[in-house]
């Protein structure tokens, strides 16, 4: 395992020869070993076993041992790890970006059959380590790696960061050279989509500036090309900008596409048997697009229809069937929806036009684009996985197409332990514009064989959130049982749609490791725990203390939501009020009775309306003007009706104890309000802004 580390990230599929640590039997079919299928559903990557003497599954590495054997091994001498790693560094020299392997001829790989994707990480080689770093572990290995890297759970990962290093000896150039016939980019802006079709617009809340990205995963036809992935989604602006690779970093992938090649964000490429593709749309080819769609698909039935030419996308065929449900699509849960929206980085609400399963994607092992080499085209261009032959149908990339809009609300960017199994870590991800860090709630469920031993759910407003700066991206620790158990983290707002999902995953906790050098068996290396999972009386013991510790930080957040001192209670008001979205409906009896009140409202950003029933007056009982911006309008009834201290906002709202002015005289509660209550109360300040009764307050 810590070749990862080496590689600098998780390859989507490794490929292994049927060593006994990974495949306990092999017949007609394979039996994986227990604790490797735990380790592959922790690191999330596909395996697949190489069929018995058929070392053309696997020729690529062969030939790179046989160059290695043949061309570094023979006559050398060495008294230490350093001088073999100056002798092959010697040896190897330095390496153009551009030069062809050194192990074998370039080679095509035909659609039909099995197909062996083989492929070396993108992260680039490593500068070699000090001799300190390397410990006293064997220096020579042999390991097939296939496809590319994604980012691992931060408790393996660390694992692996704690031992030592493989040495530069193990894995240099795997996988297989592909033609690539001609390659096209279309530069620009990307447009707005301004007024879509009815329909469009309503079922997925498209904003105006948002972008519309279209990706494809394409096979040869009679007459072209004919659809076989595809994705129509609408993102944010900025996400038009960027490609895939680069989108997803800008989301907080922890290794993601920091190593990918850059690439520009309109793309297509064809080659031998595949055709891959991220264009921009304009409003007239989105709603060109959706009108050939809908006027043409009918439920549970594949119509074949034309696509058009859609910016340097080339027309092509398809076969769909309408779809029956509007789905959410989540990232982290495996589904056939949810390959189609990994290079986005969040949930989606989309709509699934279901294909022709009966087609083959022949994926090319990597391509050669903007001068480098990407080694999971699907994903980096079109932003579209494309699991393997041998993925159970259920889980497998749908084929199809699916139209559906990005989460713009919160989502879930990671979550991982904190390498002691003490704490579960969520980091959360939320546009400030949409929603406020305090609408959100977070449930975390341990599992043990599959039922429930521990389940908590807070609301983040219940939580000391005052240090966390209004940026968008926040980590939330969860205490936990520790050891052996699964972890599931849930993200609703307060009304309790749920935006967001992860898991269940295990911790990595111990990773055993056999190597073999000149054929003979190294003995093991364990890195991590090496004791038994803890006994019931322990968990019985911690989960008194998980109690206690959530008692605590209810106890703290309390502390920060009960006002004592006025200067802190004017300056945290005031802050919730500059995070206000759309207009803020202010509905306060005493509100005004001071001048000083109005003040809080000098950074809200958007327009405000207040209703009162006091201002302040001069010596002869006379109401003081009010300097007010002309954004902010205001309605005095003496003596109004209205005994809460209300503020309202898009999506949001909270109520006061106590007016402005009285703040500090005593303590005061800061509450939240639900989507419910801002509903109401909404409509209870429109009837008394409408009322006869109250009249403007006076200007100055």
């Amino acid at each position: 395992m810590r070749a990862f580390d080496w590689l600098g990230g998780v390859p989507r599929e490794c490929v292994y020869d049927n060593l006994r640590s990974a495949v306990a039997r092999r017949e007609r079919d394979v039996t994986w070993n227990p604790r490797f299928v735990q380790l592959r559903g922790h690191y999330a990557f596909h395996a697949t076993a190489c069929t018995p003497a058929t070392p053309r599954e696997k020729g690529a590495v062969e030939g790179a041992v046989r160059h290695h054997k043949t061309g570094f091994w023979p006559a050398r001498r060495f008294g230490s790890l350093a001088e073999l790693d100056e002798l092959y560094a010697g040896w190897r020299g330095p390496r153009r970006a551009d030069a062809p392997p050194r192990h074998g001829p370039p080679r095509r790989r035909r659609a039909a059959g099995r197909r062996a994707r083989s492929a070396a990480a993108t992260a680039p080689t490593p500068a070699p380590k000090s001799e300190s770093d390397r410990g006293d572990f064997p220096s020579t290995c042999r390991i097939l790696i296939a496809s590319s890297t994604d980012a691992p759970r931060m408790d393996a990962y660390r694992l692996i960061s704690q031992a030592s290093r493989w040495r530069q000896t193990a894995v240099r150039q795997l996988g297989l050279w592909i033609r690539c016939l001609r390659g096209t980019s279309a530069g620009g802006q990307p447009p707005t989509l301004g007024a879509l079709p009815t329909s469009l617009a309503h079922l997925f809340d498209v904003a105006p500036d948002d972008a519309a990205v279209w990706s494809v995963c394409a096979v040869p036809h009679s007459d072209g090309w004919q659809l076989l992935h595809g994705s129509l989604l609408f993102v944010p602006a900025e996400c038009a900008q960027l490609s895939w690779p680069d989108w997803s970093a800008s989301q907080g992938d922890r290794l993601g596409a920091e190593n990918t090649p850059s690439l520009p964000p309109e793309l297509v490429l064809d080659g031998e048997g595949w055709l891959l593709g991220r264009v921009v749309l304009t409003a007239d080819e989105v709603t060109r697009l959706w009108e050939t769609i809908t006027g043409t698909v009918v439920a549970d039935q594949l119509t074949e229809l034309q696509l058009p030419v859609l910016g340097a996308m080339p027309p092509m065929l398809a076969k769909l069937s309408a779809p029956n449900m509007l789905m959410r699509v989540f990232r982290h849960i495996d589904s056939r929806a949810s390959s189609l929206i990994t290079g986005l980085y969040r949930p989606a609400d989309a709509l699934l036009f279901e294909g022709d399963p009966e087609l083959a994607f022949a994926e090319p092992d990597r391509v050669e684009v903007s001068g480098g080499t990407l080694f999971s085209p699907a994903r980096e261009l079109a932003g579209i996985h494309v699991t393997p032959d041998y993925v159970k149908p259920e889980i497998a990339t749908a084929a199809g197409l699916l139209v559906g809009r990005a989460e713009r609300r919160a989502w879930i960017a990671d979550s991982h332990g904190d390498g002691t199994y003490e704490h579960y870590v969520a980091q959360l991800r939320w546009d400030p514009i949409h929603i406020d860090l305090d609408d959100l709630e977070l449930t975390h469920v341990e599992r043990h064989r599959r039922d429930t031993v521990l389940s908590a759910r807070m609301q983040l407003a219940d939580l000391d959130a005052s240090e966390v700066a209004d940026l968008g991206v926040c980590e939330v620790n969860m205490p936990t049982l520790g050891r052996s158990v699964t972890h599931e983290v849930l993200l609703h707002d307060l009304s309790g749609e749920l935006l967001d999902r992860s898991g269940p995953y295990p911790i990595v906790e111990r990773m055993i490791m056999t190597m073999k050098i000149n054929g003979a068996s190294a003995p093991p290396v364990t890195i991590g725990a090496t004791d038994p999972p803890p006994e019931l009386e322990h968990r019985l013991t911690r989960r008194d203390q998980i109690a206690s510790e959530l008692e605590d930080i209810l106890h703290n957040a309390a502390q920060a939501r009960i006002l004592a001192d006025r200067q802190t209670a004017l300056d945290r008001l005031t802050k919730m009020l500059s995070r206000a979205r759309g207009e803020l409906l202010v509905a306060d009896r005493y509100f005004g009775q001071s001048l000083n009140d109005w003040q809080i409202l000098d950074d809200v950003p958007g327009p405000v309306r207040v209703l009162t029933g006091k201002l302040e007056a001069d010596a002869n009982k006379q109401i003081v003007p009010v300097p007010l911006r002309p954004a902010i309008q205001a309605r005095y009834r003496p003596k109004a009706p209205i005994h809460e201290r209300i503020y309202l906002w898009d999506g949001g709202g909270l109520s006061l104890g106590g007016s402005p002015t009285t703040l500090g005289q005593s303590p005061v509660r800061l509450a939240r309000m639900s989507p419910a209550e801002v509903d109401l109360w909404r409509a209870q300040f429109e009837t008394m802004w409408a009322s006869p009764h109250f009249n403007e307050v006076p200007r100055v």
